[in-house]
C-alpha cells in the first residue's frame, strides 16, 4: 500500500512542480499566464498559441505552450513544444523543459526516452528532487518492460522449438508409414457392416458350385424318359377306352 501511494505522489509531481510559466512582456503570454494561474487552461492555451505565432523562436513561449497542452492531455503536442523549450540558453528554463518533457514521455510509456530527459534535467539541476523521484520511477518501469519482453521472447522461442519438433515427428511418421489415419464415425461403420452382410448371401449364391456338363446332360435325359413314359400310358388308356372296356370307378 505504501508503494502505491509513492507512485501516485510521483505522478502528481508534474502538476505540483512543473508549473512555472515563462515571464515575458508579450501581451498574449501575460494573458495566458493569468488564465493558467486561474485554472482556465483552455483559454490560456489560446493565448499561448497566439504568442507562439508571434515569437516562434522563443523557447519560453513553447515551454508555456507545452505546459498548457500537457495539462489538457495533448501529450504529442506537449512533447513537441517542450522539446523546443529545451534549446533555451537559460539553465533554469532548460532544466524545467527537460523535466516536464520527461513527465510527458513517462505518461506515454516511453520509459527509455523519459530516463534520458530526467538525466539531462539533473545535469542542469542536480538537487532537483522531483527529477530524481521520477527518474527512479522511469527506471523501474523500464526494467519491468525489458523483463516482460524477455519473457515473451523466451516463450516465443519455446513455442517455435515445439512446432519444429512436432513437424519433424510428423515427417518421420509419414516416412515410416505410421501416420495416423482419421477415425471413421461409428454410424459409418454400422452402414458398412450392414452392406457387407447384404453382400454375403449374394456372394454365397455366386460361389455355389454349378453342376458339371455330364451330370446336367444325364438329368435332362432322365427327365425326357419320364415325360415319354407318361405319354405312352395316356395313349394306352385312350385305346382301351375306345375298345369298350369299362371305365374304372372312382373310389370316393
Amino acid at each position: 500500500m505504501r508503494e502505491l501511494r509513492y507512485v501516485v505522489l510521483l505522478l502528481l509531481v508534474p502538476l505540483l512542480c512543473g508549473f512555472d510559466p515563462f515571464r515575458s512582456s508579450n501581451r498574449n503570454i501575460e494573458e495566458g499566464n493569468a488564465k493558467l494561474g486561474a485554472g482556465k487552461i483552455k483559454e490560456a492555451l489560446e493565448h499561448y498559441e497566439k504568442a507562439a505565432k508571434e515569437l516562434p523562436d522563443e523557447p519560453g513561449v513553447h515551454y508555456n505552450l507545452g505546459i498548457a497542452q500537457y495539462q489538457l492531455g495533448q501529450l504529442d503536442k506537449a512533447r513537441e513544444a517542450l522539446l523546443k523549450g529545451t534549446v533555451a540558453t537559460d539553465p533554469d528554463l532548460k532544466a524545467k523543459s527537460f523535466y516536464n518533457l520527461g513527465n510527458v514521455l513517462l505518461e506515454q510509456k516511453k520509459y527509455k526516452e523519459a530516463v534520458s530527459a530526467y538525466v539531462r534535467s539533473l545535469q542542469l539541476k542536480p538537487a532537483h528532487r522531483p527529477s530524481k523521484w521520477n527518474l527512479e520511477l522511469a527506471l523501474r518501469r523500464l526494467q519491468e518492460e525489458e523483463k516482460k519482453k524477455k519473457e515473451e521472447e523466451k516463450k516465443k522461442k519455446k513455442d517455435q522449438k515445439k512446432d519444429q519438433k512436432d513437424q519433424k515427428k510428423d515427417q518421420k511418421d509419414q516416412k515410416d508409414g505410421k501416420q495416423s489415419q482419421p477415425k471413421q464415425q461409428p454410424e459409418k461403420d454400422k452402414q458398412q457392416q450392414g452392406q457387407k452382410k447384404q453382400q454375403e448371401p449374394r456372394q454365397a449364391q455366386k460361389d455355389k458350385p454349378k453342376p458339371k456338363p455330364d451330370e446336367q446332360q444325364m438329368q435332362d435325359v432322365l427327365n425326357a424318359l419320364d415325360r415319354n413314359d407318361r405319354t405312352l400310358q395316356r395313349q394306352r388308356a385312350r385305346r382301351m377306352m375306345g375298345q369298350g372296356m369299362p371305365r374304372p370307378t372312382k373310389d370316393w
